[in-house]
Formats: C-alpha cells, structure tokens, sequence
C-alpha cells in the first residue's frame, strides 16, 4: 500500500490495552444491515468511528494515509487492521489519522491466532469445520477492499438481505458482513465489511 506513515501515539494518546475479549460477532437482522457487528470490545454497529476503535482496542500501532480522508490503521498485538474513511469532510487540518472521530470504518480484518466468531471458527481452523459451523456459507475468489481487488479464496459466513444503492437487477442485494479467508485449507483471516461511511 502506497501510504504515508503517522506516528499514532500524539493522535491517540496513551497505550491501552484492551479487555481481552476475542470474539467477531455478526447478527444479521431480516431485513437490512446487520442488528450487530462486533470486533472484541468493540460495538462496530453502535459506533464505527476510529475514536471508538481505539476506546475498545487501545492505540493502534500505527495510521498509514491512503489519501487525506483514507487512513489503514493496525493493532498489530491483537492481529486486527482496518480502513477507515469518510465522506462526510473532515476538520480543517485534520485528516485520517489525525481526527479520529470523523472518521468510520470501511472495513476491519482479524488475523491474531486468538480471534474467533460466535460460533466458534477459529484463526487456523480448516474448512472441514467451517463447513460444519457455517454449513450455508458461499464462496469467492475475490474481495474488494478499498481501492484493490484481492483474489483469493473466501468463504461468506453472514449475509444481509438489503436495499440496493446504484445500478442494481432487483430492488435489495445480498452484502456480505462476515467473511473467512482461507489459504492452504486454513481460516487465515476474519474480514468484517461494514461500508459505515455509506457507499
């Protein structure tokens, strides 16, 4: 990624080290974006801004800019990153990494050996498992996060039926909002699509 580097300790202050809660939570509701989604003590779906992140997580490793209004932000103890945007403005002088709660997240991917879903799916885990635990999850080859296409091999665990935005065949769309991905028959990561900022 082509992005310039922030020293994250004057933007977010102190170190804190989070609850230690582990688990990626996805309730999807009937009709909608989904009722919650959760990343450890984080409530994305009550608040998906950057300062609410770092109120659950602690401070980020570090906050690369991708553009003044994109920041690629990292827990790296915690195997967790994700992408944050807005397209709401941003305070004069600020940026990405710099205004935190002007910011929400786009999507976040957790990678640490710790991290599991409600259900159970671990970090390391073979698709035998996720097949029995997610026995209705559908596959891809490619995911698109931001500005790249990332082909792979990725399996949607939690889908919502939703209105669609855009130039679309019917009126509502399957988003994905919980995704595996699986390299050498191994979970090697958990992806959260949230989209908050509304594209």
């Amino acid at each position: 990624m082509g992005a310039i580097a922030l020293l994250v300790a004057g933007c977010f202050g102190g170190s804190k080290s989070a609850s230690g809660s582990s688990v990626v939570r996805v309730e999807p509701k009937r009709l909608g974006p989904p009722r919650l989604q959760q990343i450890g003590d984080w409530i994305v779906s009550r608040d998906p801004s950057l300062k609410a992140a770092v109120a659950a997580l602690g401070s980020p490793t570090r906050c690369s800019l991708l553009y003044q209004d994109w920041s690629y932000v990292e827990w790296r103890p915690l195997g967790v990153n994700a992408v944050f945007t807005t397209l709401g403005g941003l305070p004069k002088g600020g940026d990405a990494c710099s205004s935190p709660a002007s910011v929400v997240v786009n999507d976040a991917h957790v990678t640490g050996s710790g991290w599991r879903t409600d259900l159970g799916l671990r970090i390391g885990d073979g698709t035998s498992r996720l097949h029995a635990l997610y026995p209705r999850a559908t596959h891809t080859t490619d995911y698109h996060r931001a500005f790249w296409d990332i082909p792979g091999d990725y399996w949607r665990l939690v889908t919502t039926t939703e209105g669609c935005v855009g130039t679309c065949r019917s009126e509502t769309t399957k988003v994905a909002r919980l995704i595996a991905h699986v390299r050498g028959g191994r979970v090697v990561a958990l992806i959260i699509p949230v989209g908050a900022q509304g594209e």
